[in-house]
């Protein structure tokens, strides 16, 4: 059977333990089976929330060159939702290899692990933002999940919490927004839909503690692999991050019947080892976005289609959830700190159903 693990030979790499602004700069090539993103997510304090990814190619499609595309995403605090996607020739866009600086037409995501600013503007909305970082930028060890010989999954969350504003101009009306806002960048080398199962991802700011959860399962080949990940700080200060001290709960089973996959309405991130024992719990309130990727989020797939893709065992979909995150600090058995805060988090499901 394949192995799966994470990469912790930083000199291999060329990396060392401090986070560098080139880390966030273009890590690929083009080359067959290469993707790569940069992600910007806010909450804001009357309740909107955002996101913004620039993609230099699909990552499930596999294939070579770059094929950029921008997704952006606004959900209102009643629940309505404004969606976007737009393409661009590779021609039209530039990617800097020495720091964070990407354009895809006028379109630009550019900074420097202390400080972004990104402008967006489609048929939809125009967006203008700001986000200053709170947090030192992290990765879990090297942030390589190495699969097999040469296969690599990379993550560098280069904005664990900070403070942004945004304006956004929707259906000729202009808003000013401020909250709490987080960036990350990812790429690899193989389709993530060949490497991964499925993944729950969460980031939250907790009364003074900025947390970044995640638990990720690889396919069979790689033998359901688990990597857990968390992440904990208080202010700029890193309080604990050891894989290896955490448990991993899921409870409340339930069911999407938008992407026909079972998930869990609260999910538990315990950490106990010499740095301290803390216990994070994701309460879902609302399933904010749910949709299969082999359409979109305003078209469903064919039944049809989705049957022939889970014949291969494929069934990629997306569900996003809006509640709230609890944090308890516990000392001798008992709760010493307590904060609770709103939240989001979301489970990629690359492959059918396991019910797991």
């Amino acid at each position: 059977m394949a192995k799966a693990y994470l990469e912790t030979n930083y000199q291999k790499l060329n990396l060392g333990q401090q986070v560098a602004v080139w880390e966030d700069g273009l890590r690929t090539s083009g080359k067959e089976g290469e993707f790569e993103w940069w992600y910007y997510d806010a909450k804001m304090t009357d309740g909107t929330a955002i996101t913004i990814t620039f993609f230099t190619t699909d990552p499930t499609a596999g294939t070579a060159g770059f094929n950029p595309s921008m997704q952006v995403n606004l959900t209102n605090p009643d629940g309505t939702q404004v969606s976007d996607r737009l393409f661009f020739d590779a021609e039209n866009c530039y990617f800097s290899p020495r720091h964070c600086h990407i354009r895809m037409g006028i379109n630009q995501f550019m900074g420097d692990l202390d400080q972004y600013r990104i402008y967006v503007r489609t048929s939809k909305l125009t967006a203008k933002i700001t986000l200053k970082s709170r947090t030192q930028p992290w990765r879990p060890a090297t942030g390589f999940q190495k699969y097999g010989n040469d296969g690599y999954f990379a993550w560098l969350p280069a904005v664990p919490e900070g403070t942004t504003e945004a304006d956004i101009t929707l259906n000729g009306q202009e808003k000013h927004y401020r909250g709490t806002g987080y960036h990350d960048h990812n790429w690899g080398n193989v389709s993530l839909i060949s490497i991964l199962h499925h993944w729950y991802w969460g980031r939250a700011k907790i009364g003074p503690y900025t947390a970044i959860n995640s638990y990720i399962t690889s396919t069979k080949k790689y033998g359901y692999h688990h990597f857990p990940i968390f992440m904990l700080a208080k202010g700029k200060q890193l309080v604990c991050d050891n894989p290896a001290n955490l448990q991993f709960s899921q409870l409340d089973p339930h069911y999407s019947h938008k992407t026909r996959k079972h998930y869990h309405q609260r999910l538990v991130y315990e950490y106990q080892g010499a740095d301290g024992h803390y216990r994070i719990t994701y309460h879902e309130r609302e399933d904010i976005s749910s949709f299969s990727l082999l359409g979109d989020q305003q078209h469903q797939p064919s039944l049809l289609k989705v049957r022939i893709f889970r014949l291969t065992g494929m069934d990629p979909t997306y569900d996003r959830f809006s509640g709230e995150a609890v944090l308890e600090k516990i000392e001798d058995g008992k709760v010493v700190e307590k904060y609770q805060g709103p939240a989001t988090w979301e489970l990629m499901y690359f492959k059918r159903d396991r019910n797991v």
